[in-house]
């Protein structure tokens, strides 16, 4: 299937050859999207070596050049150049050929550092190769993309003859009904609009393109089209609609975010179950051998040993029988446990990888509501902290998860210590948090609901306090049945505090951790309930 999508032709190759090569990239393109590049440049080697032992040239150059990509997504340029350079047999298969070309004029372009200098020449050089080469056999997919990068090259020191590259490649999207790489093409040519301050073809543009990516899950095609936009405005002097449209971009990029994450997720799980999938099988494979086996040597003994003495015969297949199935049970629990041990390392190195890239991820956005808020007015400002205090919390919870490999539950006292520091600094203007927490394990999936309470009686102290003074006590202590929650920061606050969201939100958060005999105090501002393990 692999190689009919890439274009390679089967048909006279050795099909469990080409099976075991498609095999390779399947795993390499999984760790790809998951971003494990790691592991899929191991696959990708394996892919390689596998089609030069079988004598599968073409598979052998699309693998490497394939592993090229990859080494260029992880910054390895010089290695990458390497790869692509050292396919001399690449122009045998056109396609191929205009591919790599393309790879090559894309190190080039990116790899731009104080130790090499590549002059655009090269780039274009690169292209315009690929290009003759793509229009003389028509992969007309193929040249689109070829112009609208040879376009977008060349539009930084020639914007006029830019323009025709990208109106050649949009027009031929337009034709393929490629609506997607359409988006793209055009977006790059508004952007030379923009640069040239042509307000009416930028508009004309815009007015175009604004419907074809509404309703659609082109997150990164949308961001940039939001950023041109903004950046045609801001030519315009028009602050407010730049503005307009540079939220509008940053939407989208949390946006493209969450999708990635929740695609990862997906494919974690199907890269888990798939393992697990085909251990089975092989565990299942095994035992028939051994079962096949064990069958095969009892009817050659039967065979001989009827010959010479039926009853002795009889006698030995008992003893055989017994010793094959006790050995055969051990052999096979041994194995069951070998398998267990690999599923559960591979699980946990799973489970922490996840928990590090949602850290990240929720930092990220941390760092962009941050961002969002600056020189914003006093209400949004409080918005944007209030949220990111509950991102915070749950990505202190993700940072321990990752920190401990076996995470089904995370200490208490641990947890909401880090909560309390980092309150501390970044709002000094809070009295002292003085805390005194038991180290009760609670398991990771209710734990930060504990970390959300305690977040927001916080918050709610800086926002609703008044004349506070000496320090905020928070109180964790064993009782005769269970464990009391107390927060105490001995300010008044107002009687309608009492039903506000802030503690309305505190309420359904104790009845999530099965809280009871819970109590706010406005006049002292303590809260108080009792809760178990």
């Amino acid at each position: 299937m692999l190689a009919v999508i890439l274009g390679i032709p089967v048909a006279g190759l050795p099909q469990d050859a080409v099976k075991e090569v498609e095999s390779y990239f399947e795993r390499a393109m999984v760790y790809n999207n998951l971003s494990i590049f790691g592991q899929s440049i191991n696959e990708l080697n394996l892919a390689i070596e596998y089609a030069h032992r079988h004598n599968l040239k073409e598979q052998a150059i699309n693998a490497t050049i394939t592993l090229a990509e990859t080494m260029r997504m992880t910054g390895d340029f010089d290695k990458s150049l390497e790869l692509l350079i050292n396919l001399p047999q690449s122009p045998l298969y056109p396609k191929l050929h205009v591919r790599k070309l393309g790879r090559i004029a894309a190190i080039y372009n990116e790899w731009n550092t104080p130790l090499v200098k590549t002059p655009k020449d090269s780039v274009i050089r690169y292209l315009d190769s690929a290009l003759k080469i793509a229009a003389a056999i028509n992969l007309q997919a193929e040249q689109a993309g070829l112009y609208n990068e040879l376009g977008y090259t060349i539009a930084s020191t020639n914007p006029y003859k830019g323009l025709t590259y990208l109106l050649k490649s949009a027009e031929m999207f337009e034709y393929q009904k490629d609506t997607h790489n359409y988006v793209g093409s055009m977006t790059n040519l508004l952007r030379v609009y923009v640069g040239l301050k042509n307000a009416v073809k930028a508009n004309d543009i815009i007015n175009r393109l604004l419907p074809l990516v509404s309703g659609k899950q082109w997150y990164a095609a949308e961001t940039e089209l939001y950023k041109t936009i903004a950046s045609h405005y801001h030519s315009l002097n028009d602050t407010v609609s730049a503005q307009y449209w540079l939220s509008k971009a940053d939407k989208g990029t949390i946006r493209s975010l969450e999708a990635k994450n929740s695609a990862q997720v997906n494919a974690f799980r199907t890269l888990y179950e798939t393992k697990k999938l085909k251990e089975q099988v092989t565990a299942m494979e095994l035992v028939t051998q051994l079962k096949q086996e064990a069958l095969d040597r009892q009817t050659r003994r039967t065979q001989e040993l009827v010959i010479y003495l039926l009853v002795l015969a009889l006698m030995a297949m008992g003893v055989v029988a017994l010793l094959l199935r006790e050995r055969n049970l051990k052999r096979r629990l041994k194995t069951t446990n070998i398998n267990l041990q690999v599923s559960n390392e591979k699980y946990q190195v799973l489970m922490v990888e996840s928990n590090h890239r949602i850290k990240n991820n929720l930092q990220m956005v941390i760092s962009m509501l941050q961002y969002s808020g600056r020189g914003a007015d006093k209400e949004i400002s409080e918005a944007f902290h209030q949220m990111s205090g509950k991102i915070q919390t749950i990505s202190m919870l993700h940072k321990r998860l990752t920190a401990d490999v076996h995470n089904e539950q995370v200490t208490m006292d641990v947890y909401l210590g880090e909560i309390i520091a980092y309150y501390q600094n970044m709002a000094p203007a809070i009295p002292q948090i003085t805390a005194s927490i038991v180290p009760v394990k609670i398991k990771s999936e209710r734990i930060i609901y504990f970390g959300l309470i305690l977040n927001e009686m916080i918050a709610n102290t800086i926002a609703h306090g008044n004349s506070v003074s000496g320090t905020v006590k928070f109180n964790v202590t064993p009782l005769a049945q269970g464990y009391g929650f107390e927060y105490t920061d001995g300010s008044k606050h107002a009687l309608t505090a009492a039903k506000g969201t802030g503690s309305a939100l505190i309420r359904q958060l104790t009845q999530r951790v099965g809280g009871t005999d819970f109590i706010f105090n406005p006049s002292s501002g303590q809260y108080r309930f009792t809760f178990y393990e």
